[in-house]
């Protein structure tokens, strides 16, 4: 994918829109291959460091996955967790998802779509419905690129309802009536939190106006921009209190 067949970015320029266009998605498949063989590499790692017998690890002051985590945090520049969380992933791209993988190895789906569809099958345990499944992800799954993540779960879900119904995750609705709490155990001397719930329109004006009165104050004003939006929502709310109330004080 990287062998002069995709315009680099010197040479941008000098070609036409199309050209550019075509550009855009050699780069797309290139950045989609590129993730797919980094997180098998990643997986093929962790699959030899956590293969090792009991006795091979007899002397080890961490566990495999700790020690594999930080090895591959290292190389790739990033954090402990962020490895083994990319090499979980290929792990289960390579051993539960392979067709899928396949997919996603030739640029043909990006790296958003795979994060979703690991995620939404990560509570199928049989291995003969996870063959299903991913063989039916893989032939429905290339035309997936422009929806939404909402509808790309939908759809996902769908599948995974066919073969296996057990396997779909639930969403668990929270408490949707509006409220108001104040104060919390772990305030600090002086202060009190402020939590709330609120009608999504009536949220968007109070942020606007409270960011507008953020705003208007002089160039001077020494409070930080989060010390004048606690200050402006504290005004607004006594100036809706005395105006709905008759109050001309407060």
């Amino acid at each position: 994918m990287f062998d002069g067949s995709v315009p680099g970015i010197g040479q941008l320029g000098s070609l036409s829109d199309a050209a550019v266009i075509d550009a855009a998605a050699g780069w797309a498949r290139a950045e989609a291959a590129a993730a797919a063989a980094k997180l098998a590499a990643m997986a093929e790692l962790f699959s030899r460091r956590t293969g090792e017998t009991a006795e091979e690890r007899e002397r080890w002051w961490v566990d495999p996955q700790a020690a594999v985590g930080a090895e591959l945090a290292a190389a790739v520049n990033i954090s402990a967790r962020l490895a083994l969380y990319l090499a979980h992933r290929g792990t289960v791209l390579r051993e539960q998802l392979p067709r899928v993988g396949e997919l996603f190895a030739a640029g043909v789906i990006s790296d958003e779509v795979v994060r979703v569809i690991v995620y939404r099958t990560g509570l199928i345990t049989d291995e003969q419905v996870l063959a299903a499944v991913d063989a039916e992800l893989a032939a429905r799954v290339s035309r997936w690129g422009p929806w939404s993540v909402k509808k790309i779960q939908t759809a996902i879900d769908a599948v995974i309802e066919q073969h296996d119904p057990g396997g779909l995750r639930q969403i668990h609705q929270s408490n949707a009536d509006p409220a108001v709490q104040f104060g919390s155990p772990t305030d600090a001397p002086g202060m009190t939190s402020l939590w709330a719930r609120l009608y999504a329109p009536d949220a968007a004006v109070i942020e606007a106006a409270v960011d507008e009165m953020a705003a208007g104050v002089c160039e001077g004003d020494p409070r930080s921009l989060d010390e004048r939006r606690v200050a402006a929502c504290c005004a607004s709310l006594r100036m809706t209190m005395m105006a709905s109330m008759g109050w001309t004080t407060i």
